[in-house]
């Protein structure tokens, strides 16, 4: 598993998105609650001013080594237990949801 922090947070980005697809299509109830959650914590665009202003600076001006060690304490401090790699090889996938 890669602690590049870069990959630690996309991996994350890629399950967020993806738990709120799968919450917002099980049912009416629980899609109206969700939706007004979703669009009060506006997570999509948190993960976009992420992806687009944050890792590429991380990237950029960090070194593997520092990325790889900010990474593992991000994975502590979020208690991440998810297959990194494997959720960054779907970044590029349209989310799903409306």
């Amino acid at each position: 598993m890669s602690d590049d922090i870069v990959a630690v947070i996309k991996a994350q980005h890629r399950a967020i998105e993806r738990l709120l697809d799968e919450a917002l299509g099980a049912g009416a109830a629980a899609r109206d609650v969700l939706q007004q959650v979703s669009d009060r914590l506006a997570p999509r665009q948190h993960i976009e001013g992420d992806e687009e202003h944050l890792l590429p600076v991380l990237t950029a001006r960090a070194s593997a080594a520092e990325r790889a060690e900010l990474g593992t304490r991000f994975i502590e401090v979020t208690d991440w237990t998810e297959d990194i790699d494997e959720r960054v090889n779907g970044e590029e996938s349209a989310p799903t949801r409306p």
